[in-house]
């Protein structure tokens, strides 16, 4: 009988200081709650503080007068002084053209070469992922991301050149990267 007193004390005894613990949790709980809003409520009150607009508006200048700063309105927009000889230099392509072509007549028509091809931005896209493959078949895995990157600042929806650029990231063991581009994928 003494043997299951002793384990019925040592039960107790563990219950207590188990009881004990987790009051003590329960006080440590409350004071880091209080502390959180304490920090939450100084932040608060630190957004609260009216500050000076980083601008004041338009037309405005600040103005400094006795050790204050005020913004005083302005009624006329700035003018910037200009160079003569480098307002020349800034002149539109017509008004350059029409200074030193020499003048013709109404009837007198311009030979203009027509055009070659078309430009279209999927030309470039597709020439650029291909680029990239033959990079990629070539073992140069640097230039291959780059050129997947270029066909992706092209087109950003294309999922092959992501799929093409993930691969080209697990070859380099920049694992992560290649996640990434499969999730857009």
């Amino acid at each position: 009988m003494d043997k299951t007193l002793q384990i019925q004390t040592q039960i107790r005894h563990n219950a207590e200081e188990i009881s004990t613990a987790l009051s003590e949790m329960g006080k440590w709980e409350k004071q880091m709650k209080n502390r959180d809003g304490n920090i939450k409520a100084a932040h608060l009150k630190a957004a609260r503080v009216p500050r000076a607009p980083i601008r004041s508006g338009v037309g405005t200048v600040p103005v400094q007068d006795k050790g204050s700063v005020s913004a005083v309105k302005t009624t006329e927009p700035k003018k910037h002084p200009t160079n003569d000889t480098a307002s020349s230099l800034w002149q539109t392509p017509s008004s350059i053209v029409a200074s030193t072509a020499p003048p013709r007549s109404s009837t007198e028509s311009i030979a203009v070469p027509s055009a070659r091809g078309t430009y279209e931005a999927k030309d470039l896209e597709e020439s650029e992922r291909e680029r990239g493959n033959a990079e990629f078949k070539g073992g140069n895995f640097t230039a291959a991301v780059k050129c997947y990157t270029k066909c992706l600042g092209l087109k950003g929806k294309n999922y092959v050149a992501f799929s093409n650029r993930a691969m080209a990231y697990l070859k380099l063991k920049e694992y992560a990267r290649a996640v990434s581009d499969c999730s857009c994928a």
